[in-house]
Order: C-alpha cells, then structure tokens, then sequence
C-alpha cells in the first residue's frame, strides 16, 4: 500500500511536469496570459499575448527637437579681387571669400549673392568703407575711388584739341605736370585753384578731387594789326564796366600827328572796345606825357590807364581843357614814374574815380584835380613838397585826403576848397600839431592816423 502511494505521486508529479511544458510551447493553449515581467516600449507594446502585429510604430519614447545654431560672428578670409575704382565704376565684390561661425563649433562659407552690402559709391574720390552684412553679423573693409584731376585750359589748346583729359591719381600718386596749353594773344601763367589765388606746383599729390584752371596773361602788344584782332577776339569790352586789358610797348613818340600814340588810339577806336590801358612799357618823347587834348578819337573807350614808366612830367591844359579832356570813361588812373603834374591835367574828369600816385611825386600844381567830382578819397606820397592853388577845387565827393608826409606839403589857396562837407584829412599822428598850423584854413577837420 505504501508503495502504491509513492508509485501515484510519482505519476502526478510526471503529469504536472507535461502540463507545464506543453503550457511553455502553446501559451494560448491555456488561459493564462504569459508576462516577461517588465515591458520593452520601443514605439508601440510587444504583447507575448495572442497577436503579434508588425505593424505596431517604433517610438523611441522621448521627442528630442532640431535646434538650429546660433550665428557667432562672419569673418573676411580674402579680400575681392578689385580694390581700385574710377569714377562711375560699380562695386565688384568677385573673390570677395566670407565665413559665417556657429555657436556649436560649425562654419560655412557664405554666398555673396546672400550678402547686404552699403558704404560705396564712385562718384567721389577716396576711400571707401564698405560693410557687407550677413544673418545680422558685418564686417568691413576698405576700397579706394581715383580722385580726378579736372583741367579748365579755358580756352586754351593742348595737342590740337580744347582742353586736356581729366588724370585720375591715388593719393599716393605723384602728379606729373601735363604740361601748358596755347592761347593765341596770351602767354601761359601756370595751373590755379579755381579761385584763382592759389597756384599749383606740379610735381604734387592731391587728396581731393581737384579741378585746376590754366591763368593767362595777356601778351604785351608792339603791333596795331595785332593789338586790333586781339581786342576783336575777346568776348569782354562792350561796356565800360567790362573793359579788355591790353597791355601795349609802343613808341608813343610827341603824342601828336602820325604818332604810336594817335595811331593806338585810331585802333582802339575801330574796334569799339572798352579798354584797361596799360602803357607801362611805352616809350615817350621827352620823358612828358602829353595826351593831346585837341584829339578826341578813342579816347572815350579807356576805363583805366597806367601811364609809362618812362614818363615823368604830366602835361597840363587850361581851364577850358585839361589835358585828359575827352577821357570820358576814365575811372582809374596810375601814373609810376611821375614826379610833377602841370596845371589843369585832370580838371573836369568827372568819371575818374580813384587815383594812384607814385612815391616819386613832389608837385601837385594847381587846379590838377579841380571838378573831379567823382573822386572820393586820394592819398598824397610822403615825397610829396607842394600842391598848388585850387588843386582839389570842386572835387564835391572828396571825402578823405591822406597825406604821409612828416613835413606838410606848401599848400596852395583854395586847395580843398568846394569839396565835401564831411571832409576829413588824415596826417601821422607825431605831425597833426605841425599840419594844423602850416594848413590852418583846415586845422578843425585834421586828425592823426
């Protein structure tokens, strides 16, 4: 019986044993669900249940989203190609190389086309700085434009053609002299600012656009045919106001018939121009001025005259014709080499407006200015020794005299008689006492200077 016992429980162990492994085999033969205990999710649930579906999704479990970097700095590794311009050219970035750095230790290199680009234009010269700009990061760099050397001839030729070409030149560039242009009836000065004070030495580097005109002076005149194309030539003359200067060497010889003289005025005359006359380097007779007063011919178109160095006597008139009469135009007047004016010279100029006499003057004789009543200020030479009777008489604007000599000039009756009211004549301050007392008819208008 005990055996028979041992023999039955050896039996159901062996049947539980079966089971079990049959049950491993066919989980679903049973209605126990099989669970490895902790779960695998790699996107959907791998069930060891009663399906298996391959077409669960493979999810990793945690979304981890794509930050794009952030955009550090942009660098200039090569410089364009082109860093030199002329005028009107366009900016050429072509070799132009950039490189954008990112915050996660990335770079690329940057396409020009994507770049903002500000700072240049070549219609100026000089440097240029350029900013280029990329993912809100720039840089600059720095590009030149050729300043431009413009050449005003005015007028003048160079190599057959008007004008010259314009140079362009780095500020670093030595600017050679292009060389002087030609002008029919002048002769060449040099090249100036365009205000025409400061002259421009070549060789020279510039730093600025420049533009230069060519200065000229007009040739000194010994022939009539010459002198009268000349005046032909020039656009200015046609008023007073617009005089031409012409700078004349003749032999003015007595000033009378068949003269340099008369033969000079018959040409101005038939040109009908308006004229500075400058007769500095002219010879005369006798070393005496004599403008002739019984010709007329020419004489009302000269604005202005300087008279020759070589003459040093006035000649004078009457008081019916001074020795300028018919100088009906005549403003200025400057006289070099004069040291004594006749009787009645100037009397009745009423154009004439200012006077210019020369250090070497000594005598002023009488009623030399008288009428000249558009005079209103003249200076007296400290050379000066006398001014005769009636000298200023009626010079009705004449306003101030200065006179610079320490000794006061023998002065004539009447010599500032009839001019303006508000007269005033101004002395060396060291000497008024002096001038009020040899001048004692105007002791209450003299003051010091």
């Amino acid at each position: 019986m005990k055996n028979f016992k041992k023999i039955i429980g050896i039996i159901a162990f062996a049947v539980i044993i079966i089971f079990s492994m049959a049950a491993c085999k066919n989980p679903s033969s049973g209605s126990s669900t099989y669970d490895s205990g902790d779960t695998t999710d790699s996107g959907g649930t791998t069930d060891s249940g009663d399906t298996t579906d391959t077409g669960d999704t493979t999810d990793t479990g945690d979304t981890t989203d794509i930050v794009d970097p952030i955009l550090n700095e942009i660098a200039i590794h090569i410089m364009p190609v082109k860093t030199m311009y002329h005028k009107g050219e366009e900016l050429d970035l072509t070799g132009l190389e950039l490189t954008a750095y990112y915050d996660n230790s990335t770079y690329k290199n940057i396409d020009i086309d994507k770049l903002s680009v500000s700072g240049f234009d070549s219609v100026t010269g000089g440097n240029k700085l350029i900013t280029v700009g990329f993912g809100g990061k720039t840089k600059t760099f720095q590009v030149k434009v050729f300043y431009t050397i413009n050449f005003n001839a005015e007028g003048g030729s160079w190599n057959n053609s008007i004008g010259f070409k314009p140079v362009d030149a780095d500020s670093n560039d030595i600017v050679a002299d292009p060389g002087s242009p030609l002008k029919e009836f002048f002769n060449f000065n040099g090249w100036y600012s365009q205000d025409g004070l400061t002259k421009w030495n070549f060789p020279g580097k510039v730093n600025s656009d420049l533009t230069l005109v060519a200065k000229w002076d007009p040739k000194t005149f010994s022939d009539l045919a010459e002198i009268k194309k000349y005046l032909g030539s020039q656009a200015a003359g046609n008023t007073a106001s617009n005089p031409v200067y012409l700078p004349v060497n003749l032999n003015l010889g007595n000033m009378k018939k068949d003269s340099g003289w008369r033969n000079l005025l018959i040409a101005i005359a038939e040109t009908g121009k308006y004229v500075n006359l400058d007769l500095s380097g002219c010879s005369v007779d006798n070393s005496i001025f004599n403008p002739d007063n019984s010709f007329s011919t020419g004489k009302d178109k000269i604005a202005s005259i300087i008279l020759p160095d070589a003459a040093e006597n006035i000649f004078g008139g009457s008081s019916e014709a001074g020795a300028f009469k018919h100088f009906n135009s005549l403003k200025t007047l400057r006289c070099p080499g004069i040291t004594q004016i006749f009787d009645y010279s100037f009397n009745n100029c009423t154009s004439l407006t200012q006077i210019e006499l020369p250090a070497g003057l000594k005598k002023i004789n009488n009623s030399v200015f008288s009428n000249c009543t558009g005079l209103t200020r003249i200076e007296l030479p400290a050379g000066l020794t006398e001014i005769g009777v009636s000298a200023f008489n009626g010079c009705t604007a004449l306003a101030e005299i200065t006179s610079l000599a320490k000794t006061p000039p023998v002065l004539g009756a009447a010599a500032f008689y009839n001019t303006n009211g508000n007269l005033r004549i101004k002395v060396p301050s060291d000497r008024v006492s002096s001038y009020k007392t040899s001048w004692s008819a105007y002791a209450s208008i003299i003051i010091g200077m």
